[in-house]
């Protein structure tokens, strides 16, 4: 499993989209 700040680079991607 990843550690839950490993998401948030792929969040802000999706944000920005």
């Amino acid at each position: 499993n990843l550690p839950p700040h490993a998401l948030v680079p792929y969040r802000n991607f999706v944000l920005a989209a």
